[in-house]
């Protein structure tokens, strides 16, 4: 069977935007003695694999389903990424997350329950901020500040400026976080210019 145009294109985009993100991922995890390149390569590589099985207009369900397909193959690590790397988990409750599902209630309820059933250690929640943070600065084809997805986010979505900007701050500490741990600038690493 051979797949729409419009589906081609999306899985397509979906593939580069994913491979960017894992370049990035292992390449700031190389700076991380803790953690595995090649693991933080996957886990970029696969953090968006729920979007390849939905209609566009469901998007906003794919951590759930990665998180669904990462746990049935028995990949926990990937699993968490999966469900995880949409928004910061200081925000998995409130007006950000519950815009992000789409007011959908059902959606809100699997993802908080799966949530309930983690049990992140110290590692996995290096993996999974790593990725949160990649997954930002990565566009399709290229790297992006925090403020340029920033301004991509409200040209493109509905979010009110508050829950934007609780989204890009918590991304900001996820990313000084990370630069005091490497002791880089995580732009000037990818090639963009520094903050």
């Amino acid at each position: 069977m051979v797949k729409d145009t419009t589906t081609f294109e999306r899985d397509k985009t979906t593939w580069q935007h994913s491979a960017l993100v894992a370049r990035a991922a292992a390449k700031i995890a190389r700076f991380l003695p803790e953690l595995n390149a090649e693991t933080a390569f996957q886990c970029g590589l696969f953090h968006d694999v729920g979007k390849l099985y939905l209609p566009r207009e469901d998007f906003y369900k794919h951590p759930f389903l990665g998180y669904t397909l990462m746990r049935d193959a028995n990949e926990p690590l990937l699993a968490e990424v999966c469900l995880l790397h949409s928004f910061p988990l200081s925000l998995a409750s409130g007006a950000y997350f519950s815009h992000y599902c789409r007011g959908d209630a059902a959606e809100v309820a699997r993802v908080k329950a799966a949530m309930e059933t983690l049990n992140l250690s110290p590692a996995m929640q290096d993996y999974v901020a790593l990725i949160q943070l990649c997954d930002k600065i990565s566009g399709v084809t290229e790297y992006v500040t925090l403020e340029g997805k920033a301004a991509w986010y409200k040209a493109r979505h509905k979010l009110d400026e508050e829950s934007l900007r609780k989204n890009i701050d918590a991304l900001q500490n996820i990313k000084k976080r990370l630069e005091r741990r490497i002791q880089k600038n995580i732009y000037a690493l990818l090639g963009l210019p520094k903050d």
